[in-house]
């Protein structure tokens, strides 16, 4: 029996956190990551919705000191930082913003002129 090959390895998922989709598009652009041409990131604009994901699942997030402003933000807040404590989350390294397509966009610009 030969085992079997994995041609294509998934991409790891990164999350864009934050209390709107409005300021999730924000803060991927403020990681050099263009929304629409990424494959990989997810949105979370909502506590519950952080849940289930894999161990050591990487994500971005900016201005958190803002999000308190209205409860759900401060739910999201909250419920980051205690999966970033279990250790469920973890804060996006240089590979995974490049693998998410950090900079992809402004080399594409600077190719086309």
């Amino acid at each position: 029996m030969r085992p079997s090959l994995r041609l294509n390895k998934p991409q790891r998922v990164l999350l864009v956190i934050a209390p709107s989709l409005h300021a999730c598009v924000k803060t991927a652009k403020a990681f050099g990551i263009e929304p629409g041409l990424s494959e990989t990131l997810r949105s979370v604009t909502e506590a519950y919705k952080l849940r289930g994901w894999s161990i050591g699942t990487p994500f971005i997030a900016q201005d958190r000191s803002s999000w308190g402003a209205t409860k759900a933000g401060d739910d999201l807040d909250r419920a980051l930082d205690i999966l970033v404590g279990m250790g469920r989350l973890r804060i996006a390294n240089p590979k995974d913003l490049k693998d998410a397509g950090a900079g992809v966009f402004d080399e594409a610009k600077e190719a086309a002129q």
